[in-house]
């Protein structure tokens, strides 16, 4: 007996052993948390009242909308207020939460109903006429501003915006308004605009007028013709597009600079100069007072022959002096072939010849880093791909074989980083047809000649070897007698070096090209002649004639580099390079510069008796 009640007992034990130690039963559930929101009515001077939702510890609350048909979402007083959402705050400035905005719970939780106020914003004429209706804004909602239709008695003046002033404007039509509430209770618009408005006064808008200015529209292309558009002044107003055309010339834009330069006949058209785009078709301009706009053309320009003096005293390099005259007719392009053309015709981007983005392949910017053979190919490919003659030869190649050479691989260059292409003896004995209509580069005396046209053509030689004459047209398209030191580079005055610079990318600092037709022009609206890229020209260098008058001459017949011109991005603006006239600067026809490009010219066929 005794031995069964100790069995009995040392069961009991166990069994509760175990159901007193941890794990030995079951856990009873942990009690869910749950928090309230209480909803209140928020109505000053009235009783309050209340609703709540409840929420689970780790879930998210949506808050409800807010209907406001419903009594509690109701007023029995000031009717300018509306209810809108939410806040922490029974006196809360702004609204922080919105009807179906989820939010986190972590504790129980008293929201306020925001009371938006509702102002009147009312317009006032300011010496106008006319009346316009009050409208309501919501305290936080973005409207639109409506049309004026305010007139006024003077036709000269145009309504140009609104201002909360009758002084100045601060708002367009149409423009985005906002009214909050600052911690004084001041009206702000746009969160930028603090004023004096109380909530009952409202806010009143005055129209501000501008007086009517004239934009003057010059054609440029040969023909004399103005058009204008009337603008208001100090308004943010769309140019007009434009409506003027020139025979094989494609409009780019407006520039805002024009003069007569270098002492020339300033009644003669043809020699008005052009500054460089300031305004695509159809921009946005704001202008307070009249404002001539000259058109820019982008194409190639007729270059009557001539006699000019070619070369300079200013450097041993640019001497001697030579009495040449051209008894052909010539076109140039306005602009030196671009990194787009380029891609067009080749298929090639300028990092394919480089390496490198070079300014990120603009496609407005010159091409550059291309050999004098590929510049050459360049030419012929586009002659014939237009039917025109081509100007390059190489014996027992006809215009199949020059377009199936591949620009980069074919054609001989001297690779920056890489593989040397060596040019042979079928490049080296290229000719050059100078009376075909195709494309090529332009021989010395033509880069010269076009460098200065306006300013140094049809006068002796006598006449140029006066003191003085050298430092009078030493870049292209810009005027003005500078000293040339002992070094032989110009002796530049700042009033001068100043405007130089609106003339030529030159060297700046920045290290990169421009977009072409990005400055001023010569006399011939011929961009770029001087600055931005050098230009391959077709002639070797060589020994120098010994006669003192030349007639379309060519250069040597035979030589191992071929001359370049214009100076660019990284040449001094005072230095040589820049010289429309210096002849220093030469490469073999494999040479490669990240700032050496070229321009097409293009023999025209002599006229029709």
């Amino acid at each position: 007996m005794k031995q069964k009640l100790y069995m009995v007992f040392s069961l009991l034990a166990v069994l509760g052993f175990l159901i007193g130690c941890p794990g030995g039963g079951p856990t009873p559930p942990t009690p869910t948390v749950e928090y309230v929101v209480t909803f209140h009515r928020n109505v000053l001077g009235e009783e309050d009242q209340t609703f709540t939702m409840k929420v689970k510890e780790g879930e998210k609350l949506v808050l409800p909308s807010i209907d406001e048909a419903d009594p509690f979402y109701t007023r029995s007083s000031t009717p300018v207020l509306k209810p809108i959402g939410w806040a922490s705050q029974d006196i809360a400035r702004k609204k922080e939460f919105s009807p179906g905005q989820s939010i986190s719970v972590d504790k129980d939780l008293d929201l306020y109903t925001f009371w938006a106020r509702l102002i009147t914003l009312n317009f006032e004429a300011n010496t106008g006429t006319g009346t316009m209706d009050a409208i309501e804004v919501l305290e936080g909602d973005t409207i639109l501003l409506p049309p004026s239709t305010f007139t006024h008695t003077t036709p000269t003046k145009g309504f140009s915006g609104w201002g909360t002033t009758k002084a100045a404007k601060q708002f367009n039509d149409q423009d985005s308004f906002t009214v909050t509430f600052d911690d004084n209770g001041k009206i702000v618009i746009n969160d930028t605009i603090t004023t004096n408005f109380e909530h009952a006064d409202g806010i009143t808008l005055y129209a501000i007028w501008a007086d009517a200015v004239k934009v003057i529209f010059h054609a440029m292309n040969d023909t004399g013709v103005t058009t204008s558009q009337t603008i208001l002044s100090g308004v943010d107003q769309v140019l007009d597009l434009n409506t003027f055309t020139y025979t094989g010339m494609e409009f780019v834009g407006w520039a805002d600079w024009s003069d007569f330069g270098m002492g020339i006949d300033d009644t003669d058209s043809r020699y008005i100069q052009v500054g460089g785009i300031k305004y695509k078709d159809g921009d946005t301009v704001n202008f307070a007072v009249d404002t001539n706009l000259y058109a820019v053309w982008k194409g190639f320009k007729k270059i009557e022959g001539g006699t000019f003096v070619f070369g300079s005293n200013s450097n041993t390099n640019n001497m001697p002096l030579y009495e040449v005259t051209l008894n052909h007719d010539f076109e140039v392009s306005t602009h030196e072939v671009t990194q787009a053309e380029w891609v067009a015709l080749t298929g090639y981007k300028q990092t394919d010849l480089t390496g490198d983005s070079l300014a990120e392949n603009n496609g407005s910017l010159p091409i550059a880093t291309v050999s004098w053979y590929q510049a050459i190919v360049y030419c012929n490919k586009l002659s014939i791909a237009e039917g025109k003659t081509p100007c390059y030869s190489i014996a027992g190649w006809d215009n199949e074989k020059w377009q199936s050479l591949d620009i980069v691989k074919d054609v001989p260059h001297k690779a920056q980083a890489g593989i040397e292409v060596k040019e042979n003896d079928t490049w080296k004995n290229v000719t050059c047809d100078f009376t075909a209509n195709g494309y090529r580069l332009p021989t010395e005396a033509e880069f010269e000649y076009v460098g200065k046209y306006g300013s140094a053509i049809q006068v002796g030689l006598a006449d140029k070897k006066e003191d003085g004459y050298d430092a009078k047209f030493i870049w292209s398209g810009m005027a003005g007698t500078v000293a040339i030191g002992p070094d032989n580079n110009p002796q530049v005055p700042d009033n001068l070096a100043d405007e130089l610079k609106l003339y030529a990318k030159l060297n700046d600092g920045t290290d990169v090209a421009e977009p072409v037709m990005s400055f001023r022009s010569n006399s011939l609206k011929i961009y770029d002649l001087t600055g931005n890229v050098n230009e391959w020209l077709w002639d070797y260098k060589g020994t120098r004639p010994t006669e003192t008058s030349l007639t379309d001459p060519t250069g040597p017949e035979t030589g191992t580099e071929r001359y370049f011109r214009g100076g660019a991005y990284n040449s001094g603006y005072a230095g040589n390079a820049p010289q429309v006239s210096f002849r220093g600067l030469k490469g073999a026809p494999v040479h490669l510069e990240r700032s050496l490009g070229f321009r097409l010219y293009r023999t025209l066929e002599p006229a029709t008796p």
